[in-house]
């Protein structure tokens, strides 16, 4: 399910392959029949203050893509952003570890932030920050 997504400023090729890494991750990692939501919000200034990597002059959305996938520790959160950085076994769940740290890259790349929330068996959800096109 996708709610009515806001303009993002941002280079088109990478906000797709951030957005095909997410959505992947969400399939590739659900050992049940997949349900991902994206969801939005306009930051507000005062939320903006305390993202030291977010423009001051510069007005953002909040994008949530959860998923009911298999979820991870939380004590995982991090590290999973970190190049080659696998919880799992490539037998188990395909993939080159590096999908993450793209996302990572081209989120930084538009001046936003990335991080992940997660439950053990009950799903995932990534907040992305990104600049909305005014």
């Amino acid at each position: 399910r996708f709610a009515n997504l806001p303009r993002i400023r941002g280079i088109q090729s990478q906000i797709y392959q951030l957005f095909s890494n997410l959505i992947s991750n969400s399939i590739k990692f659900c050992d049940r029949p997949p349900e991902i939501r994206v969801d939005f919000r306009d930051l507000e200034p005062e939320d903006q203050i305390h993202n030291p990597n977010l423009h001051p002059d510069m007005k953002y959305v909040e994008l949530l893509f959860t998923d009911n996938g298999i979820g991870f520790e939380k004590k995982y959160a991090e590290q999973i952003f970190i190049i080659f950085q696998r919880l799992h076994s490539p037998e188990v769940y395909s993939g080159t570890g590096i999908g993450l740290t793209m996302c990572t890259k081209i989120v930084e790349n538009h001046y936003g932030s990335i991080s992940a929330e997660s439950q053990p068996g009950v799903g995932s959800t990534f907040r992305i920050i990104l600049p909305r096109f005014a």
